[in-house]
């Protein structure tokens, strides 16, 4: 067996499956920016990361027991495009590991700069519902 062939059909494996997330990327995305996740996550300071408890914490509707679930796992999806940066720390007397996440250099494009200009707006016409149906 080469192990070069065996390396190449694992990276290509993992292709084809971010391919099959292809929809839930832009979804995710969007849902995201409609929350202001990034926005909370960059309120936290420069280089701060947060848990997705911390996050949902902030939202103005807390109080669902199941959003930092929720929010971490759109996290990590987030994290796997390199929107958001993702590092576990000990979980502590909880036990496991937390994750936690801060922007990565493209996230700072999907915050409202100075001039509250982002390009979340773009993200938001791509998932309109007249730009879809026009597929």
């Amino acid at each position: 067996c080469d192990l070069d062939e065996a390396d190449d059909d694992e990276e290509n494996y993992e292709y084809a499956l971010q391919i099959t997330e292809m929809l839930s990327f832009p979804m995710v995305m969007q849902t995201a920016i409609d929350l202001g996740l990034l926005w909370i996550i960059a309120r936290a300071g420069p280089d701060r990361q947060l848990s997705a408890e911390e996050i949902a914490a902030a939202l103005p509707a807390a109080g669902n027991p199941d959003a930092p679930a929720m929010l971490d796992r759109m996290l990590y999806l987030l994290a796997t495009y390199s929107v958001v940066t993702c590092t576990t720390v000990d979980g502590g007397a909880s036990g496991g590991v937390v994750r936690k996440y801060g922007l990565a250099p493209v996230a700072k494009y999907f915050v409202p700069n100075t001039d509250g200009v982002s390009l979340s707006a773009v993200v938001s016409l791509n998932q309109d519902q007249a730009f879809l149906a026009s597929w």
